[in-house]
């Protein structure tokens, strides 16, 4: 787990606080290119119908999430489709 660290201000208490980065309000980690290939890979495998192929592997932009990435290949690994 990626910690973020803030530190105090000159005017209050010296300890260092940690705390998740999904807290922090900071910018989702983007899918990693390993992420990306296993997906794709698991689209061509799992999925037969071309139409529905192409519009799964439509979905796989670079906006989406780490998070999100590895939801979906969860969701390959897990369910018929």
């Amino acid at each position: 787990m990626i910690i973020a660290t803030t530190l105090a201000s000159l005017d209050g208490p010296r300890n260092n606080h940690g705390f998740p980065l999904d807290f922090t309000g900071a910018e989702e980690e983007k899918m990693s290119d390993h992420n990306r290939r296993v997906l794709t890979d698991l689209i061509f495998q799992k999925v037969q119908d071309e139409n529905e192929r192409e519009r799964w592997l439509s979905q796989i932009n670079d906006e989406m999430t780490k998070a999100d990435s590895e939801e979906l290949i969860f969701s390959f690994l897990t369910t018929k489709i």
